[in-house]
C-alpha cells in the first residue's frame, strides 16, 4: 500500500510540475494571435498609451476585480486604466499565459502578470480570467476577472 501512495504522489507530483511547460509550447497559431493580443493590451496600460487601452475594450466590457462588490463597465474600467497610468510607472512585467480555450470568435484567457513598479522591488502577481470578442478581425476584452493574487506564493 505504501508504495502504491508513493507511485501516486510521484505521478501528481510530475503532472504539477509538467503541465505549465505543456501550456506554454503548445499554442496554436489562432491561441498565439489571442496572446499577442493580450500582451499587447496589457503593454499599453504599462506604457501609458492609453488610447491602445481604449481600442482594447469591447462597449460591452463587463469585469469585476478582487474584492470589488460590483461590476466595472468600459468606462469604469477606462477611468480606473487612467488613474493607473497617471500614478504608477512600470519598470518591468511579465506576462505568462496558462491557456487559451477558443470558441469561434470568443476567446476565454487564464495568466498571471508579474510587474515591478518603479521605486520598488515588490513584485506584484496578477491572476486573470479574461474574455475576448473577435469582432472584425480585432480581439477585444467583453469580461474579465481578476487582480493582485496576494494570497499566494511567487514563483
Amino acid at each position: 500500500m505504501t508504495g502504491s501512495i508513493r507511485r501516486s504522489g510521484l505521478i501528481a507530483a510530475l503532472f504539477v510540475t509538467t503541465v505549465p511547460a505543456t501550456f506554454a509550447q503548445d499554442w496554436t497559431p489562432e491561441q498565439r494571435q489571442v496572446l499577442d493580443r493580450v500582451e499587447q493590451c496589457i503593454d499599453f496600460f504599462n506604457s501609458d498609451q492609453f488610447e491602445g487601452i481604449v481600442d482594447c475594450i469591447h462597449d460591452d466590457f463587463s469585469g469585476w476585480l478582487y474584492g470589488d462588490p460590483v461590476l466595472r463597465g468600459k468606462n469604469n474600467f477606462l477611468t480606473l486604466g487612467r488613474f493607473y497610468m497617471d500614478n504608477l510607472s512600470v519598470s518591468a512585467a511579465e506576462f505568462r499565459p496558462l491557456d487559451v480555450i477558443l470558441l469561434g470568435n470568443v476567446a476565454i484567457v487564464h495568466y498571471y502578470t508579474y510587474t515591478i513598479f518603479d521605486g520598488t522591488m515588490e513584485v506584484s502577481r496578477d491572476r486573470w480570467t479574461d474574455i475576448l470578442v473577435n469582432e472584425e478581425g480585432t480581439w477585444r476584452w467583453i469580461a474579465d476577472h481578476g487582480g493582485t493574487d496576494s494570497g499566494s506564493d511567487s514563483d
